[in-house]
């Protein structure tokens, strides 16, 4: 009982006030990627809902393009593997909608989004304001692509998603 009581002592030493954390498997960051990172081209995002077809699934009911602007930024926990991200959204393209979803019948707004992003090697993973994932990155020194999928589940679920590898930045 002694030896448990002080490894659980000495974790909580390493993780808690020197910053190891042993029990994550993530590797240093291969590059440094805070900065400003923009689309070069529109990206086109579907808002995926399971609200408008009565259905359980999450389907897409609409798209539109838009321009991307990620700024990234050294996370306030100060984790050397942990990024905040802001992505700000602006119209490229019209609205265009899918069946019969009355719900939305308009164009997307301009908007901004907050992620926290967790950095192993060149990969990036996303995670919402709710510590739910919402997408996967890999990058190199000045370009990074991935998929988006940010979905809020709650009664309805909704939310934004990319196709596979769609979602390109390059570094400015």
């Amino acid at each position: 009982m002694k030896k448990i009581l002080w490894l659980a002592v000495f974790s909580f030493i390493l993780v808690v006030i020197m910053g190891c954390n042993l029990f994550t498997s993530l590797l240093s960051p291969a590059r440094k990627i805070t900065g400003t990172w923009k689309s070069t081209f529109p990206i086109t995002l579907y808002y995926a809902t399971d609200e408008c077809l009565n259905v359980d699934t999450i389907t897409r009911v609409g798209e539109q393009k838009f321009n991307i602007t990620w700024i990234i930024k050294q996370s306030y926990n100060l984790e050397p593997n942990t990024v905040d991200i802001t992505v700000y959204m602006e119209e490229a393209g019209d609205w265009n909608y899918y069946g019969s979803c009355e719900l939305f019948t308009g164009a997307f707004w301009d908007s901004e989004e907050y992620y926290t992003g967790v950095i192993s090697s060149t990969s990036l993973t996303l995670y919402d304001l709710y510590g739910d994932k919402a997408g996967d990155f890999t990058f190199t020194t000045d370009l990074m692509q991935g998929t988006l999928k940010d979905i809020y589940y709650n009664f309805y679920s909704f939310g934004w998603e990319s196709d596979v590898n769609a979602y390109k930045l390059i570094k400015q």
